[in-house]
Parts: C-alpha cells; sequence; structure tokens
C-alpha cells in the first residue's frame, strides 16, 4: 500500500461510520412539518430552474436540449457530486452543534453536575474519578476477579462521564477538546497505533 493510504482508509471509515450514525439521528428526529405561510418550495424551485436556464443559455449559447453531443450521465454524476458535497458542508456547519447536544459525542446523558459545577470543581471530580479508577486497577490486578474487572471498567466509565460534563461547561472548552483529540489522534497516527 502507499504510503499514508492505510490511515486515509481509516480516516474515511471512521468518518463514514460517524456520518451514518449523524444521519441516523437526523432521521430519527426529523419532526413532521407544519403549516406556514412561506412561499411553497416549488414555486421557489422552478423561479431558480428557469434563471439557472437564462444563464446556461448565456454561458453557452442555446437552453440545455436532449441529443446535445454531451454524455448526460456524466454530466448528471458530477453535479451530483458536488451537490453531495455542499449538502454535507451545510449538515456539517450548521448541525455540528446540534449533534453534540443530542448525543453524538456524548455517550453519557446530561450530568446535574454539568449545572453546578464550575469547570476547576469538574476538573477536580475528574482526578477523583481518576483516582478511584486507578485504585479499581490495582485491585483487579492484584485478585484478577469478574467482579473487580467490571469495577475497573465502571470506573473508567466514570471517568468518561465526568470528562463528557466538563466539556458540556463551555463550547470553548468543546472546541479546545476537539483539538486536542485532534493532535492526539495525529501523534498516535504517526505512532502506527491505528489501522488495525
Amino acid at each position: 500500500m502507499l504510503c499514508g493510504v492505510s490511515e486515509h482508509e481509516e480516516d474515511l471509515k471512521r468518518y463514514r461510520e460517524m456520518m451514518e450514525k449523524r444521519m441516523e439521528n437526523i432521521a430519527k428526529k426529523e419532526p413532521a412539518p407544519t403549516l406556514n405561510f412561506d412561499i411553497p418550495v416549488y414555486v421557489k424551485l422552478i423561479t431558480l430552474i428557469a434563471e439557472r436556464a437564462e444563464m446556461g443559455k448565456q454561458k453557452h449559447g442555446t437552453h440545455l436540449q436532449a441529443n446535445n453531443g454531451r454524455n448526460a450521465t456524466m454530466d448528471a454524476l458530477q453535479e451530483s457530486i458536488d451537490l453531495n458535497q455542499y449538502l454535507m458542508q451545510k449538515l456539517m456547519e450548521t448541525e455540528e452543534k446540534k449533534f453534540a447536544e443530542e448525543g453524538r459525542r456524548f455517550t453519557f446523558p446530561t450530568a446535574k453536575l454539568a449545572v453546578t459545577n464550575n469547570k476547576h470543581e469538574q476538573l477536580a471530580h475528574m482526578v477523583s474519578e481518576a483516582l478511584e479508577f486507578v485504585d479499581a486497577f490495582k485491585n483487579w490486578s492484584m485478585r484478577q476477579t469478574v467482579d473487580h474487572y467490571e469495577e475497573m471498567l465502571d470506573e473508567a466509565s466514570d471517568f468518561i462521564h465526568s470528562r463528557e460534563t466538563l466539556i458540556r461547561l463551555s463550547t470553548k472548552l468543546e472546541n479546545d477538546v476537539d483539538e486536542s483529540e485532534r493532535r492526539v489522534w495525529n501523534k498516535n497516527s504517526e505512532r502506527g497505533y491505528y489501522g488495525v
């Protein structure tokens, strides 16, 4: 495989999985349309089609017609690819925060601490959860029982929940965490940790 192709494929696979989850969330939570007095979409669409047809005529000297010597399938495919990119761009730009609030990023529901704690208090809570995980790990490593293993996993999950609560406290912090995750992703990619 070419250098970097494997990493690229893993990035695409991860991104594809993330987008599939996002689309599932959109489909599940889309409300029924409500009646209003806005211009119907088809009227606006007809207007845009007419404007675009005129622009095409000015550019090419004629309206689009059948049997014009072009490969309509290829033209449509190229336009469809562009359309999908624009749609995804808009979805990413306008829905990013909504997805975060609706569970895109989060495994656990919002905890009361997200409302009552400030960032410093929540960081202290994360440290206490990390220490509880270390204690649970020590207990498991000495005894190797199923109960101690489950306790260790539960404490790891408590730490993750505490981290999610910290992220919920601030949009700025969320952006900082996104940057941190990217740095860790890149660092671990360079170390060859991914691509199993």
